[in-house]
């Protein structure tokens, strides 16, 4: 007669064990699927956690849709994909940079790129602003114009823009050398519903017309741009976007924009005269 050992465990340890096989063998399929975004990409992809982050940050949304279960990691990327995983990578502000981007009253900004109030940075010897220490970031005005008709003889303008730079009146620059700031204006426009010969637009600043930037159209759904470099002494300066008519043409502008930018503000500019003292003349006595 075989004699067994009989082993009787409490019933609470029974249920305890029971309980907790069962709560491991629900969480850890759960788990395992948690940690896979698309169906295509498990473990053994080496970019598995790349993708998992391009996903979680919202640049990448799948390859399938509308199900978006799949990532297709061996297929290319066109351009298209391209440019919607750069928008979504700049809308969303995935990136937590280690430099700062924008400072509003930075005093000492050594990597900031733009800084409303800074007044020196490391990198001021390759920005070309006021002076060697001092950095000033670009000033842009920007304006979109509603629609304008000219029916009638005389002028309109169709759009305008503002910029100030630093009053040159206060630079004390070397003889041959002139306080200067330089300013791109650009601007655009479409005709519509041209009636008679041509339709003439050119760019005006506080004296009036500025030579060489006249521009015609002489036909309907006929399109222009111009763009021109101006020089300034500082201050303030209003640039417009006129439209002229000495006759009695007719026409509707459309789509017109005007656009001002500083791409240098005020500073001496020129090739500065320097005297060096010569020699005594010997005296013959």
């Amino acid at each position: 007669m075989d004699k067994h050992l009989t082993i009787r465990l409490p019933k609470r340890l029974i249920k305890a064990t029971l309980v907790l096989t069962l709560v491991a063998a629900v969480i850890s399929p759960i788990a395992v699927s948690a940690s896979h975004v698309f169906d295509d990409v498990d473990d053994s992809n080496t970019f598995h956690d790349d993708i998992a982050w391009l996903a979680n940050a919202g640049v990448t949304l799948g390859c399938n849709p509308p199900a978006n279960t799949n990532y297709c990691p061996d297929n290319a990327v066109t351009r298209a994909q391209m440019s919607a995983f750069m928008r979504r990578l700049a809308e969303n502000q995935v990136v937590d940079a280690a430099t700062a981007i924008t400072a509003d009253s930075a005093t000492t900004a050594g990597h900031a790129t733009t800084a409303d109030s800074a007044t020196t940075a490391d990198n001021a010897g390759t920005v070309d602003g006021k002076n060697a220490i001092e950095f000033q970031p670009t000033t842009n005005d920007f304006e979109s114009a509603a629609n304008l008709t000219v029916s009638a003889p005389g002028t309109y303008t169709v759009a305008s823009g503002t910029v100030t730079t630093t009053d040159g009146s206060g630079f004390l620059c070397l003889i041959g050398s002139l306080p200067r700031a330089d300013i791109r204006v650009s601007a655009s426009a479409t005709i519509s519903g041209m009636t008679g010969l041509s339709a003439t637009f050119y760019l005006a600043d506080s004296g009036g017309q500025i030579d060489g930037t006249t521009r015609r159209a002489s036909a309907s759904n006929q399109s222009f741009a111009m763009e021109w470099l101006y020089e300034t002494v500082g201050g303030t300066d209003t640039f417009e976007l006129v439209a002229t008519e000495a006759g009695g043409d007719t026409y509707t502008v459309v789509d017109a924009v005007i656009m001002v930018e500083v791409i240098s503000d005020t500073r001496c500019k020129g090739n500065p005269i320097i005297i060096l003292p010569g020699e005594p003349e010997s005296d013959p006595s």
